[in-house]
């Protein structure tokens, strides 16, 4: 299926497979929650929380930006984002072990490692696969 915005903003025909638009769509909310939140503990726990929480979700923005060129079919994007959503998910393992925040910290990882988790299931899936050729051409 080809949406209105794929077809006007990327000037193609060619639609992104289900999985890769999933993917984008996960990966563009991982960013936005890696800004939100540590701008969340910012205001409500002072300046070093929110250093700490935004060096810990540093990979999601850069997954999130990474996702803005899925449409190129570059493989080395998926290969990259598939990296970065591994760190994710063990950087999640240090964020338990080092806060006290109680269940704030509890969702705040099971939603990242279930983002990261997803994005990781939708990019290893046949037609993600194909559409990231190594020659870019999706």
């Amino acid at each position: 299926m080809v949406t209105f915005t794929d077809s006007a903003r990327f000037h193609s025909a060619v639609p992104m497979p289900g999985p890769v638009r999933e993917a984008r769509e996960a990966a563009l909310g991982l960013a936005g929650f890696g800004i939100l939140y540590p701008a969340a503990l910012g205001l409500t726990l002072g300046g070093d929380a929110a250093v700490t929480a935004a060096l810990h979700f540093a990979p999601s923005l850069l997954i999130g930006l990474l996702a803005l060129g899925f449409r190129s079919g570059d493989a080395s994007l998926r290969k990259s984002v598939l990296v970065l959503a591994a760190v994710q998910i063990l950087l999640g393992l240090h964020i338990i072990g080092a806060t006290d925040l109680g269940v704030i910290v509890v969702l705040t990882v099971l939603y990242v490692w279930g983002t990261s988790a997803m994005l990781i299931y939708l990019l290893r899936r046949p037609q993600a696969v194909a559409w990231f050729t190594d020659d870019g051409q999706g």
